[in-house]
């Protein structure tokens, strides 16, 4: 596997070979490494060839000659340097870790610590994301990437009564939506619009929907589809991007803490924010979801939460639980999944910000996504 590495630019050990036994101390370490993102390694000064190195993480000890842990060692006897190399692409609590390196000699012992990041790109900073690209990251990926956190939403976390709401709703066909509970949300990120037919394109490197155009929603996708967009992009950018939740959803089609209550993403007006086709015909050449960043925006200044495309959540489709929830993610198991928010085909009674279905079909022309960040 292809070895990225991370240079530490001072140097934290510097011994002379022919040091005595009791020059060996600890004022002999160099003061807190400087690490520098490089193709070098960490790499630091052995005192000589004497001297037992033994590395460990938050995570794992291994020795010098280890080559298939998460970190490997590879010591250089020539002239005493010890380099350390992190392989990429591990799993997200592994990307930054403190490495501590102790060297033994006789009864005598130094240790010292290395706060270390993942290799195999380098870091950016984008709308105040902290981004790591991958190492096999494209240039148009990059900035299709770029215009995603661009419009990325900070959603201040609080706590909301989920379900339906309103004494004069036409029923939109699923009881358990009238199950209200509370439900209490950490903070997210989700995008204003819709996953773009261009944006899916260049990162996935086709685009199957039915009605084109690069500025429409991507549409025609499953579930694994999703997934797997998803998971390139967290993969790419070392940013969980993930599918919102139902809770998360709901919570930012009424706008978060800044919700006025309305009965539709931003409105309760649905001609505010919904384009009606479901009394056109589909064989229409006029027939067609919507660019994304049409109409009014809600609250929370997000576009077409409803009335385009159904939208993907994470969760598993269950009835609600009658309890308190703490950032539910939903069952562990199921048959459907949830989508959200209704679409062209659908009445405006179907495309409030309460009302749930069961993704029942492997792909849809009526049903696409929108991404969330978990901070």
């Amino acid at each position: 596997m292809k070895q990225y590495r991370l240079f530490l630019a001072s140097i934290t050990l510097i011994f002379l070979h022919g040091c005595a036994l009791e020059d060996f101390e600890p004022t002999e370490w160099a003061v807190d490494p400087l690490l520098e993102l490089s193709a070098s390694g960490v790499v630091f000064n052995a005192a000589d060839n004497r001297d037992t190195i033994k590395v460990s993480t938050n995570y794992q000890s291994f020795s010098v000659s280890c080559d298939d842990s998460w970190c490997v060692i590879k010591p250089d006897l020539s002239d005493s340097t010890i380099a350390i190399y992190v392989e990429p692409n591990m799993k997200a609590e592994q990307r930054r870790t403190t490495i501590n390196v102790s060297v033994e000699r006789g009864k005598k012992s130094l240790t010292k610590s290395l706060q270390v990041v993942q290799m195999g790109g380098y870091w950016d900073v984008l709308n105040q994301f902290s981004v790591y690209w991958s190492s096999d990251v494209t240039d148009s990926q990059k900035a299709t990437i770029a215009e995603i956190l661009s419009n990325m939403v900070y959603v201040k976390g609080s706590t909301f009564v989920m379900g339906r709401f309103g004494e004069n709703y036409w029923y939109s066909g699923h009881s358990d939506a009238d199950v209200r509970h509370n439900v209490t949300l950490s903070d997210f990120y989700i995008n204003k619009t819709e996953v773009t037919q261009k944006q899916w394109n260049v990162i996935m490197g086709s685009n199957n929907s039915n009605f084109r155009g690069e500025n429409l929603p991507v549409e025609n996708i499953d579930w694994e589809e999703a997934l797997d967009f998803v998971s390139k992009l967290a993969r790419l950018t070392n940013l969980n991007f993930v599918l919102p939740t139902e809770a998360q959803w709901e919570y930012a089609a009424r706008g978060g803490i800044y919700s006025m209550g309305y009965t539709y993403p931003g409105s309760n007006d649905y001609d505010d924010v919904l384009i009606y086709k479901g009394d056109e015909s589909k064989t229409s050449p006029s027939f067609s979801t919507y660019e994304v960043g049409t109409l009014w925006p809600n609250e929370l200044r997000l576009y077409n939460m409803a009335g385009n495309v159904s939208e993907m959540c994470s969760d598993w489709y269950a009835n609600y639980d009658l309890s308190d929830q703490i950032d539910p993610m939903g069952p562990a198991t199921g048959k459907y999944h949830v989508i959200r928010g209704g679409d062209i085909t659908e009445l405006w009674s179907f495309c409030n910000v309460y009302n749930r279905r069961e993704f029942i079909t492997k792909n849809g022309n009526y049903i696409g996504l929108r991404l969330c960040i978990r901070p």
